[in-house]
């Protein structure tokens, strides 16, 4: 509401995410939460086990985004290493409840985790080593043939999938396809057909 204070660390807001009766909100510098059944009136800050500021080496805190399959939470963080400020860290991790931390959740290395998305109960991530999908049990599956980012993620692997699990990526103005399991890896995505039927006017 105009004049009220804002709760948040961070008024740059770049994920929400429902599970149960909690509420994630992910800004730049960190996660808070806030229970619906409290009508939303306290906000915490939940940074515990993610990347600190190491301001004597111009490092800080990044949150870049969050995503949950309706179970678990995770987001993608850089900054430095809590437990050696002199070491940097960018890759993904899991809220966990029970610890009432964050703590370490990412593909096999050395893929490194650039973007996290979640569609339909799926988590996604792009990585350096192509896309993986996590299951709620925790493992993540590299999905074969799928397009790779490069470390900046300059290429910019945009993943996501439809309500069946099929995983999509959008990559160099293209979108791609899982083509499993025919084994020929991601190719051209082609739509079935136009967008609708009723056609207006014609042209030739």
């Amino acid at each position: 509401d105009l004049g009220t204070p804002s709760p948040f660390v961070d008024n740059n807001i770049n994920g929400i995410v429902v599970t149960g009766d909690m509420i994630f909100v992910s800004t730049p510098r960190g996660v808070q939460i806030a229970r619906i059944s409290q009508r939303l009136a306290t906000w915490t800050l939940i940074n515990t086990g993610l990347p600190v500021d190491a301001p004597a080496r111009s490092v800080s805190l990044t949150v870049f985004g969050i995503a949950t399959d309706g179970h678990n939470v995770l987001v993608r963080a850089s900054g430095a290493n809590p437990t050696n400020p002199g070491q940097n860290l960018d890759t993904s991790f899991r809220w966990d409840l029970d610890l009432s931390r964050w703590l370490t959740d990412q593909p096999p290395l050395p893929a490194q985790v650039r973007r996290l998305r979640d569609d339909f109960g799926l988590i996604l991530a792009s990585t350096t080593g192509g896309v993986f999908a996590r299951s709620p049990a925790g493992p993540w599956t590299q999905i074969v043939g799928s397009p790779a980012t490069d470390n900046s993620d300059g290429i910019g692997v945009e993943p996501g999938a439809d309500p069946t699990g099929h995983v999509f990526a959008f990559v160099s103005q293209k979108l791609l396809e899982d083509s499993s399991p025919s084994g020929s890896g991601f190719l051209a995505h082609l739509p079935p057909g136009p967008i609708g039927n009723n056609c207006f006017n014609l042209i030739s």
